[in-house]
């Protein structure tokens, strides 16, 4: 069933059904096609699509299913995308935690560090939060690294004012 409302883009049943998705005993061959036909829809980007992802593969932490995607690439989605998770498929502050702290690589990348140290501050009711700016890219004869002092060269500067010495002004003809 979570197949098929994810095939129809019902993300929210998707979402609600996805604590459903455990099981305690070695999957039977209908549920490993399941799961893999469920790692042919990694091509749907769509916020929610993300959130679903992340609640099945929380649900199935403790069980023997791994989920078939990557679960670092679609926190990061996730978090990327957070402004446009719908109010149904939306993580709770536990869930995103739990993903960030046990299975998903915050050194990867910065938004994934801030979000975990956002969720911590909220949870722990802090007023403050320690963020993380991304590395200025480096990038080779940039604009402004070239420093041009042509315009204070005294000799230029004076040949070319001279030419404004004798500055005239002629009022236009009234119509």
């Amino acid at each position: 069933l979570v197949l098929l409302r994810f095939l129809n883009f019902q993300y929210a049943e998707v979402f609600k059904l996805a604590d459903c998705c455990v099981s305690d005993t070695a999957l039977s061959r209908e549920e490993s096609l399941i799961l893999d036909a469920l790692h042919q829809l990694h091509n749907d980007q769509s916020p929610d699509a993300h959130a679903c992802r992340l609640k099945i593969s929380l649900v199935t932490v403790n069980s023997d299913i791994s989920p078939p995607w990557n679960i670092d690439a679609e926190m990061l989605q996730y978090v990327s995308k957070l402004q446009n998770v719908s109010a149904a498929c939306r993580l709770s502050v536990d869930e995103e935690l739990s993903l960030l702290q046990s299975h998903v690589d915050t050194n990867l990348n910065y938004k994934l560090s801030n979000r975990q140290q956002f969720l911590r501050a909220v949870q722990d009711c802090s007023s403050s939060v320690l963020l993380k700016y991304p590395a200025r890219p480096s990038l080779e004869d940039e604009f402004d690294s070239i420093i041009d002092k042509s315009c204070l060269n005294l000799e230029m500067s004076e040949s070319f004012l001279s030419k404004f010495e004798n500055v005239s002004y002629k009022r236009p003809a009234d119509v």
